[in-house]
């Protein structure tokens, strides 16, 4: 049995080709195409549970039934396993590719993730599952030679490969995106709005940080790498940071190995490029302020409120109409900002990823309905 960690550069090669053996071994040949639905061309649920026998045994891990039922093609099923939730560091676990489609459907609406500030999409895993079936459901990560040379490299580059893609072909495109997925949402709706018409296009910002907020600071940004994503609790984050101020990233793979949050084979060098994502996607943000970039951008946004902010009607599964920050008020409408009393980094934590569903839902409908309107 080979045992393989899926968060390595060579992931999707690894699963690609564990999904086109266990295939042929069931089925007697390989998948036509990637699109090609398992249930399509002769398997069955029995044929479904024997080729789920040879994954687990091709990837040394447990495979789930639903997978293959909601993710029946080859490329589907690939997806669904690199961004399992349950058996990798969901905060940092990366695909090694810009778009992903996490869910393919008809040519709708699209709904498309931005990366938070890991760059990676696994925090919007369960938004296939939660959103419209109707729906294609797709997702992109942070090249990180676009990270490096800013903003509006990374809008530009994320608009252009969603074009590659085929983003075009759907009649409508939601981009969103979690906190520093809401900034990037932000920016990747006014780039693609540009190229395609800002009718189509539409940006839902999941509680976006503002300009100059102290949680964008490295200092800040390594205490959410090391208790967030790597799910280090027993230490302090100053602990893995050495005499001389360097990041003793050794020492954090360590903790995440003992945490469960980090393959025991793997080490210090996964940790440092991990960081590397971190700390570029902080940076970008230096110098960055929110304008509205056109009269027609749609957009609209879910912000956690304070404990002790007033906001009548919001509660932990209810949003109700709120200011947003004044950085960001310029880019909304009136109207079009909502608080919630979740806590930040709880937001797209289960049960709470369903409530957030819900509001983009609604949220994409009414801004649909204000253009329609016109």
């Amino acid at each position: 049995m080979t045992v393989t960690a899926l968060n390595t550069p060579s992931a999707e090669a690894v699963v690609t080709e564990a999904v086109r053996r266990a295939w042929s071994e069931v089925l007697g040949e390989e998948p036509e195409s990637a699109d090609v639905s398992f249930f399509e061309v002769g398997g069955d649920s029995l044929a479904a549970v024997e080729m789920i026998e040879h994954l687990q045994e091709e990837l040394g891990r447990s495979v789930r039934i639903q997978d293959v039922y909601r993710s029946p093609s080859q490329a589907g099923l690939v997806t669904a396993l690199l961004i399992d939730e349950g058996s990798v560091p969901a905060a940092h676990h990366t695909t090694g590719r810009t778009v992903v489609r996490l869910r393919n459907a008809g040519a709708g609406r699209l709904w498309c993730f931005l990366p938070p500030q890991s760059g990676a999409v696994t925090r919007y895993a369960s938004m296939a599952r939660l959103l419209p079936l109707a729906d294609a459901v797709w997702a992109c990560e942070t090249p990180a030679a676009l990270s490096r040379e800013g903003m509006r490299a990374v809008a530009d580059g994320l608009a252009d490969a969603l074009i590659g893609e085929g983003a075009t072909d759907f009649d409508e495109i939601v981009l969103a995106g979690y906190s520093l997925g809401g900034v990037f949402a932000h920016e990747v709706a006014a780039a693609l709005a540009a190229r395609i018409g800002h009718e189509r296009v539409s940006a839902l910002q999941i509680d976006p940080p503002s300009p100059g907020d102290p949680a964008l600071s490295l200092t800040a940004t390594f205490e959410v790498f090391v208790r967030v994503g790597w799910r280090i609790t027993a230490r302090e984050p100053a602990e893995f940071i050495d005499a001389a101020g360097e990041r003793d990233f050794a020492a954090v793979a360590a903790a995440a190995a003992e945490a469960g949050t980090l393959p025991k084979n793997a080490g210090a060098d996964e940790v440092e490029e991990a960081w590397e994502v971190y700390a570029a996607n902080a940076a970008i943000l230096g110098g960055w302020e929110p304008v509205r970039h056109h009269p027609d951008d749609r957009r609209a946004m879910l912000r956690s409120v304070a404990a002790d902010e007033s906001v009548p009607g919001a509660t932990e599964t209810v949003w109700a109409p709120c200011a947003p920050e004044p950085a960001w008020a310029p880019a909304l409408d009136a109207g079009h900002c909502w608080g919630i009393r979740l806590e930040h980094f709880q937001l797209l934590e289960a049960p709470n990823d369903a409530t957030i569903a819900r509001w983009l839902i609604a949220a994409a409908d009414l801004l649909a309905g204000e253009v329609g309107a016109r």
